[in-house]
């Protein structure tokens, strides 16, 4: 997903097929985390902008956030919506809500539990 220029490590598709440029791009993120530990997203869309072998570069593009949208969009945009039916429409399509713009465990798991999107049993 993408958050203004830089990409959510939130979430990502990769391909399945076995790719030498995707492996030497994970070894490269995994190094520079190892060697100076901090926030995994910055180092990503340092390493996602770079050549890794002679030229070649990971492609790479965001998901598209009317399937995987970011919790501001889902719950705070869609549920003002005008026209609820609409804004239910537009939810009924999401692939994966990104449970963001709010702070703790205990309340993403509670806004999830309370619009029936917490399918684990405690």
């Amino acid at each position: 997903m993408l958050v203004g220029s830089n990409f959510t490590t939130a979430q990502d598709f990769l391909q399945s097929t076995p790719h030498p440029h995707l492996w030497c791009f994970f070894s490269q993120w995994e190094k520079e985390l190892q060697a100076y530990p901090r926030l995994n997203q910055p180092v990503f869309n340092d390493a996602i902008r770079v050549p890794l072998i002679g030229d070649a570069t990971i492609r790479h593009a965001p998901l598209k956030l009317h399937d995987f949208p970011s919790g501001r969009l889902f719950f705070e945009t869609w549920e003002k919506e005008i026209d609820p039916d609409f804004a239910s429409l537009k939810k009924s399509n999401v692939v994966v809500v990104h449970n963001n713009y709010i702070i703790g465990h205990d309340a993403k798991k509670k806004r999830f539990l309370d619009r029936g999107l917490w399918l684990l049993r405690d």
